[in-house]
């Protein structure tokens, strides 16, 4: 790249750069390549303003110092507070602790917010259309997700969907039609509509209830409202449950209803089973 445009922020390269010093506007119509900041830009072309640090390109991938990376068929916003929309096949990574988190989707808008030493931090992302977020064993799917690495949470709605798989390889499926969760600490919050599939070697539990909360980690799914549990042997019906994913135990709590597979069925109104869980309902 031949071509150079440079002052105290900014440095614009490309093998053929138009540039119009009383509007400040930088255009090429090529590769080009800009370092801003912490940040290393590429494009295949592309317009620079430089007296408001507003970029449009096309197939821009943009790199940071901390190895975060955004990338799309086009790109539209400021350098200067990074704020910027990346349109079309968006991909890119950020970092939780350490751990990366990569995303996908059709449209990304990526917030940015100056730290201590006035050097850009993400702050937020937003991802709509097909969007896809993955950290190590957690996928998730929705129309809309939200991260924000500060705080280590995501959010999702409108067909939302998780998929965590256990390091032995059991695979939970889940959907809703709205969930917020922390990826660090595992746990998801799941409102509406909630569906639940898990999956291993041996059999296959089918769980519905109007609101839920996935302990990863502690292996409990707490199931709240209009509960039904199938797990293969027998249907539960309860007002509350939880299930412990590593001892295949279900838990019901309030007008329990069992219905075996056997046609053996029995409604269960003692208080101190309802209150401690049914003994036949706690699989061994």
């Amino acid at each position: 790249m031949n071509a150079e445009i440079k002052d105290e922020k900014t440095t614009l390269k490309g093998d053929q750069l138009e540039y119009n010093k009383n509007t400040e506007i930088a255009k090429s119509p090529k590769a080009f390549e800009i370092k801003y900041d912490a940040y290393d830009i590429f494009g295949s072309s592309g317009t620079l303003d430089k007296k408001t640090s507003h970029l449009t390109g096309n197939n821009v991938l943009i790199k940071s110092k901390l190895n975060e990376e955004f990338k799309g068929d086009r790109v539209d916003g400021t350098l200067d507070n990074m704020n910027l929309d990346f349109i079309g096949n968006v991909s890119g990574r950020i970092y939780q602790d350490g751990v990366p988190v990569n995303f996908k989707g059709d449209f990304v808008r990526a917030y940015f917010k100056k730290d201590a030493q006035g050097k850009n931090q993400i702050q937020r992302v937003e991802i709509r259309k097909n969007a896809v977020i993955e950290k190590e064993g957690t996928t998730l799917y929705s129309d809309y997700l939200e991260i924000q690495p500060e705080k280590k949470l995501v959010f999702g709605k409108d067909n939302t969907k998780a998929v965590l798989k256990d390091k032995d390889g059991t695979i939970t499926t889940v959907t809703s039609n709205m969930m917020t969760g922390n990826l660090n600490t595992e746990i998801v919050d799941l409102v509406g509509k909630v569906v639940i599939i898990r999956k291993d070697k041996d059999k296959t539990l089918n769980a519905t209830s109007t609101k839920a909360k996935i302990k990863n980690k502690d292996n409990i799914i707490e199931l709240r409202g209009n509960v039904v549990v199938d797990d293969g042997e027998s249907i539960i019906t309860s007002d509350e449950a939880d299930y412990n994913t590593k001892t295949n135990k279900v838990k019901a709590r309030g007008n329990v209803f069992v219905d075996y597979k056997v046609n053996e069925k029995k409604s269960v109104t003692n208080a101190n089973q309802i209150n401690s869980g049914y003994n036949k309902i706690l699989k061994k």
